[in-house]
């Protein structure tokens, strides 16, 4: 952490803390009275996301499998036993949430919808701003959309757009109907208890104009696991 005086606000960003084993109880021991911010996604959308990142990083290595073969293909069986806790692994709730609500109460837990972080920046960033206890500062007219990658931007006071890098806002590559509902059936029994308790926090906070969030997986960035297959050589990666 850096060095913080008695009048300013520290946040530090590290999505591989929200699946540590080691994590939620460290931060415990350094300040139990931390405020946990946590951005959640719908868990297809995000695996699929995960996908792109790994797929725009091993270009250079080979041809990548697709996201089908990856995620029900001839890959899968592979990925959930050698792989589940750091590649699907990280769109299951239940594994990780308990976890972090045995360390800290749930009004110390902030819940961002991912998706709405994109379409209503200002909505989930007055939402941290009261949750933080900060002066509410933000507004619409402070944010800008990228013409090209429709994708928000924070609007700088001479009103041109400051826009986040070249890896955010990319497109994604087209996915089949089917395997989009398999990996829904997939994950809805898996998340639905975390899920809940989630919901409960973010309902517990409501704001204006606030709407259910109708998928949750937390924005984690998937750790390497052995590589055994040469199927499997190009495992989710960010």
């Amino acid at each position: 952490m850096p060095l913080t005086t008695r009048d300013q606000l520290t946040i530090e960003k590290s999505p591989a803390y929200f699946h540590s084993k080691m994590a939620a109880e460290r931060i415990r021991a350094l300040n139990p009275a931390m405020k946990i911010i946590i951005v959640v996604r719908d868990p297809v959308m995000r695996a699929i996301s995960d996908y792109t990142q790994a797929s725009s990083k091993r270009k250079a290595l080979g041809v990548m499998p697709t996201f089908e073969d990856m995620a029900v293909g001839q890959c899968a069986p592979w990925l959930k036993t050698n792989c589940s806790s750091k590649v699907g692994g990280v769109n299951i709730l239940k594994s990780f949430v308990f976890r972090w609500l045995d360390n800290f109460p749930m009004e110390q837990i902030h819940i961002v919808d991912g998706e709405r972080l994109v379409t209503q920046p200002a909505l989930e960033v007055s939402r941290t701003e009261r949750f933080l206890g900060l002066e509410p500062v933000v507004k619409p007219e402070h944010f800008g959309v990228d013409p090209v990658k429709r994708f928000p931007c924070v609007r700088r006071p001479d009103a041109s757009l400051h826009c986040l890098g070249k890896t955010k806002g990319r497109k994604h590559p087209h996915v089949r109907d089917d395997v989009i509902r398999r990996l829904r059936r997939f994950y809805e029994p898996e998340n639905h208890p975390a899920t809940s308790t989630l919901l409960r926090a973010r309902e517990s906070e409501v704001l204006p104009n606030d709407q259910p969030i109708a998928g949750l997986v937390v924005r984690s960035s998937p750790g390497r696991c052995a590589l055994r297959s040469r199927c499997c050589a190009s495992v989710l990666l960010s």
